[in-house]
């Protein structure tokens, strides 16, 4: 098999060599030792997989029970928004005590899955060459918001499948049905509710989006309308077995505790957000929709390329308008976040921010033109955001080399792209400089306190716990010491816990 016949798998298989070279530079890469510090894989995930693996290896009493779930409150919710995931039997093939490295190569494969569904689409919709798409594919699976949240790696899903179920809608909006959207509609809904929400939002936007784009007849647009709110129904119907449950399960939680609605300043908030467009985008308190300088520079083109229509244009803002939503009003961010505000990680639909990006990137980079115009009035904008982010960063006490950092690398896309137009160069060029981009990127924005060796806590308690008398282990026994307050430890090391799982 010739990997350039398959754009798709070349494109995951050098994202996952990308990823491994990133995540041990950053000391998270698991197999070298590292420790994911990123999102909550320490402080939760651990004790939710190995309660997965304690049901699923035969404790099936277990599936929705906890004894500190409110002394016997259902777990369906936990299982709904952290455990089904169709990757996640792989925790099943590592040892409890290995925990950490079966989340990281969850994680990784992912990451690798995420870049190909990403290939696949964007050819299907641009007709991209096989080096472009690739790049893109790259910037896609690596953005800021993958990189920062992968600790969260229920949410790497809707990464995943988001690109497959809008090449999907689109087929939808042109009156070509396909079935198999309803089982991958159903398989994101699935892996987690929460993000599909999001998701679902925004497939109706893109579906309205490429209707008028593509508008004949009111006739024909009601028919592909009624197809695809029929198999939109026939996915969300296939996952009531769980989801039904599950909310009930929130009505007496999550849905009945109404928390105080976030008061972000709006102003402030779009002042401060070129910040994080821009290399050394590292700050978690906005949207993470760093996506590297080429994608940046192409998506302001777009607006400015003559060869594509107004109309197009217009609409497509507002699509990116709609999109945005979340950041222009406290009410939609309330509403993109399924009625309840997040307490941490805000912006939770960035991804969908930066997918759609890139998208209006790639319809750029598909028509291969850059005029003078274009370079000069795409040059005013990106110089704007510069001179926002270099204000904000200083503000913030940045150190100047990553100002600088910005800057050369908006150049280097940009003359890199412009000879790429004029066929002075090849298409490899724009490949390489967002693998450097993106990488040195991830590596250097990220500053964090290494925490202790998970492998070494598991082997230190193992051995205190195999001291114990035969007597005690017949016993509930309780630990007053912990690893990042992972609470499923009695899975880990088999010993009857009075408090053996915490519900977050």
């Amino acid at each position: 098999m010739k990997l350039k016949k398959y754009p798709w798998l070349l494109a995951g298989i050098i994202t996952a060599i990308i990823f491994l070279t990133i995540t041990f530079f950053r000391h998270e890469n698991v197999y070298a030792g590292g420790v994911i510090t990123s999102g909550d894989l320490m402080t939760q995930y651990t004790s939710f997989f190995q309660y997965f693996r304690h049901v699923i290896l035969g404790n099936h009493s277990d599936f929705a029970y906890s004894f500190s779930n409110g002394l016997g409150g259902s777990m369906i919710g936990n299982w709904a928004y952290y455990l089904l995931s169709p990757l996640n039997f792989i925790v099943l093939l590592f040892p409890a005590s290995k925990i950490t490295i079966a989340l990281y190569t969850i994680i990784w494969i992912k990451v690798m899955l995420a870049a190909g569904s990403f290939c696949y689409a964007i050819q299907k919709l641009t007709k991209l060459t096989s080096t472009l798409a690739i790049t893109v594919s790259i910037s896609y699976a690596l953005s800021s918001y993958t990189i920062f949240y992968m600790g969260n790696l229920m949410w790497l899903d809707a990464i995943i499948f988001l690109p497959l179920l809008i090449l999907l809608t689109h087929k939808f909006a042109v009156g070509r049905q396909k079935p198999i959207y309803s089982i991958i509609l159903a398989i994101t809904i699935l892996a987690n509710y929460y993000t599909s929400y999001m998701i679902g939002l925004f497939l109706i936007a893109y579906f309205i989006y490429i209707s008028f784009l593509k508008f004949k007849t009111w006739k024909r647009f009601l028919k592909n309308l009624a197809y695809f709110v029929l198999y939109s129904i026939s996915g969300v119907l296939l996952t009531l077995f769980i989801e039904l449950p599950t909310l009930l399960n929130l009505k007496e939680t999550k849905l009945s505790t109404h928390y105080a609605i976030t008061n972000y300043s709006i102003p402030k908030l779009l002042f401060n957000l070129p910040s994080n467009m821009l290399f050394g985008a590292s700050n978690t308190q906005l949207p993470l929709i760093y996506t590297g300088s080429l994608v940046l520079l192409l998506t302001i083109a777009y607006f400015f390329n003559i060869h594509i229509q107004i109309r197009e244009k217009l609409a497509t803002l507002a699509l990116l308008l709609f999109t945005c939503s979340g950041l222009l009003s406290n009410k939609l961010y309330v509403l993109w976040h399924a009625g309840q505000p997040p307490q941490s990680y805000p912006f939770r639909f960035a991804f969908i921010l930066n997918f759609l990006f890139i998208l209006v990137a790639c319809y750029q980079l598909a028509k291969q033109q850059l005029t003078k115009r274009q370079v000069e009035l795409t040059t005013i904008i990106l110089g704007i955001l510069f001179i926002i982010s270099a204000y904000i960063r200083h503000k913030n006490s940045i150190n100047l080399a990553w100002i600088i950092s910005s800057v050369c690398w908006i150049l280097i896309a940009t003359v890199t792209y412009w000879f790429y137009t004029k066929k002075k160069i090849n298409s490899i060029w724009l490949l390489i400089i967002t693998i450097l981009e993106i990488s040195l990127n991830a590596i250097f924005s990220w500053h964090s306190v290494i925490p202790s060796s998970y492998e070494n806590y598991t082997v230190e308690t193992q051995n205190l716990i195999n001291k114990l008398p035969a007597t005690a282990k017949n016993s509930r026994l309780e630990k007053n010491f912990l690893i990042n307050q992972n609470r499923g430890e009695s899975y880990t090391f088999n010993y009857r816990k009075l408090s053996n799982f915490l519900c977050k």
